[in-house]
């Protein structure tokens, strides 16, 4: 990812957190799950999708992150189903927060958008929410 391009996702990720925080586009769904959003981008490479996500939970939890990413066209017809684990990173084993990127390929110069499945959970339980974004064209 080119640096220019990782400076914009970080700004876009500052910027959600911020307004996530003063309650602008708050999403709130458990007793697990504080804050959660994502933003889709065109990619750096043909065919590709950016999406930044950052997902906070109201406690420590030994399991965070995006369970579910759902890319659908503009037209609303699902294309891809990705399921979020630790392999893959899109969960992560244990924390309060994470944001990241996470690159989705998809058909150069078509418009897209993601329903986005986030989870937080423990031993005693979990917490999801889904966050549906809004619309991005695949890098031509």
């Amino acid at each position: 990812m080119s640096k220019l391009k990782r400076i914009t996702s970080l700004f876009l990720c500052i910027i959600l957190t911020a307004t996530l925080c003063c309650g602008f586009a708050n999403a709130r769904a458990s007793d697990y799950l504080k804050l959660y959003s994502a933003t889709l981008i065109t990619g750096d490479s043909r065919g590709q999708l950016e999406l930044n996500y950052n997902v906070s939970a109201k406690t420590t939890v030994t399991s965070i992150g995006v369970s579910k990413i759902e890319l659908y066209t503009a037209d609303g017809d699902r294309v891809k189903t990705i399921y979020g684990s630790t392999s893959n990173g899109l969960m992560y084993s244990s924390g309060l927060s994470h944001y990241d990127t996470y690159t989705i390929s998809a058909t150069a110069g078509e418009e897209y958008y993601a329903v986005v499945t986030f989870e937080a959970g423990n031993s005693s339980g979990s917490g999801t929410g889904t966050y549906t974004t809004g619309v991005a064209m695949a890098k031509r």
